[in-house]
């Protein structure tokens, strides 16, 4: 199975797709973050992409190419704080 991770660079995504890669998924990251965590660079079935997930282009190309069956999503937004001042920003991130 190929699966995509969102915000795999994280804590969460990264431990995440550590796990995938141990039971032997193939799986592609979308991080903001520029590098690869350290932690996951001993997997050759990774494929890390830097890039921003409201880049549905570059989503297309990745689900094409890749043959994505399956999405785990931990690139979102946070702050209570910013979510009350632009909730569309936030519904646009985590949910649309």
């Amino acid at each position: 199975m190929s699966v995509l991770v969102t915000g795999g660079a994280g804590y969460i995504g990264s431990h995440v797709t550590r796990d995938l890669l141990e039971r032997g998924e193939r799986v592609v990251v979308v991080d903001l973050n520029p590098e690869q965590p350290a932690a996951l660079t001993e997997y050759p079935a990774l494929r890390y992409v830097r890039g921003d997930i409201g880049d549905g282009a570059m989503l297309d190309r990745i689900f094409a190419d890749e043959g994505i069956d399956a999405v785990i999503h931990f690139a979102a937004l946070k702050s209570v704080a910013e979510s009350m001042r632009d909730p569309g920003a936030y519904f646009a991130n985590n949910v649309g």
